[in-house]
């Protein structure tokens, strides 16, 4: 079975559910606080990991009271991780979710800001093979990852390794720009409608896309929330529903989603079972706080009977 390589982000969350906000000045208590694994990459990673994908999970991690909760929860999730240790804090997020799943984040990168390709360079270069898949999650947040990151993906992608992109929001506001350096190695793109429109500059999907497909990229995944997903080639797209479940949480929604997609590609499906599968997936993560995911056996018991 293919292996799944990930280069991104680790940080904890904190997790409160909300009624309303504070105005200035003022104070709420809030219903109860929980804490989870965060980032792009580790949202991903542990996602998959549960799936029960073979996961090797490349970050930077800190030195303070959190670092062992968030090693503990990789490897407890299967995820088999080569962390680098800084001697910052740990990146830590506040989320707010309201009572209608959305939710408003307040972010610390801290020492996941150290996330660089010469950490790891060399012991990725020793693992990954032919059939392998490379991904790479929150592409615009990592900016010192891109020091000869396009010469690396090019080695990789000679060996026959599979890359798989996902964006992220652009603070810098180099959309194109920075990923127009990257588009000749990716094999496939996972981004929603923001980041869509950050990128091409184009409030149509339709049009977006095609400009998308003339830059270069064949295979498009493009995430929205409650309204499913869609891929796109060059000759074909179709779309997904998700079905109407009760959000209780949708943070990480669209990183878990990722992983049942890729669950879906490993194992052989097609790009439209893929889609049902990571919509599934991330149906279970959104009635839930944390990284949650369908069993193994409720996942292989929904592909039989697509």
């Amino acid at each position: 079975m293919q292996r799944v390589f990930v280069l991104g982000d680790t940080n904890l969350d904190i997790i409160c559910n909300i009624d309303k906000i504070p105005g200035e000045g003022q104070e709420f208590n809030i219903d109860s606080i929980k804490f989870s694994i965060g980032g792009n990459g580790a949202n991903f990673s542990v996602a998959l990991g549960k799936l029960g994908i073979n996961v090797y999970f490349f970050s930077v991690v800190g030195n303070d009271f959190s670092t062992e909760f968030l090693t503990g929860e990789l490897w407890s999730s299967g995820v088999k991780p080569n962390l680098f240790r800084s001697d910052k804090i740990n990146g830590y997020s506040i989320v707010l979710v309201h009572k209608s799943g959305e939710r408003r984040i307040l972010s610390n990168k801290g020492a996941t800001e150290e996330l660089r390709l010469d950490l790891f360079k060399d012991d990725l270069l020793k693992e990954i093979l032919k059939d392998d898949i490379l991904f790479i999650p929150g592409l615009f947040h990592h900016k010192n990852l891109h020091n000869d990151l396009g010469g690396f993906l090019g080695t990789v992608k000679n060996r026959g390794v599979k890359i798989m992109f996902d964006l992220c929001f652009d603070k810098s506001n180099m959309w194109m720009k920075t990923l127009q350096k990257y588009i000749p190695y990716v094999d496939f793109l996972f981004l929603n409608k923001t980041e869509l429109h950050g990128v091409t500059k184009e409030t149509n999907v339709n049009r977006g896309v095609k400009k998308l497909h003339e830059s270069g990229l064949e295979k498009i995944v493009l995430k929205m929330g409650k309204d499913g997903a869609t891929y796109f080639s060059k000759n074909k797209s179709f779309k997904e529903n998700a079905q109407d479940v009760k959000c209780i949480d949708s943070l990480a929604a669209g990183d878990v989603f990722n992983a049942g997609w890729i669950y879906g590609f490993i194992n052989g499906k097609d790009e439209k079972s893929c889609l049902k599968i990571g919509n599934f997936v991330a149906e279970r993560k959104i009635q839930n706080h944390g990284i949650v995911v369908p069993t193994i056996s409720e996942v292989r018991d929904f592909i039989s009977k697509l």
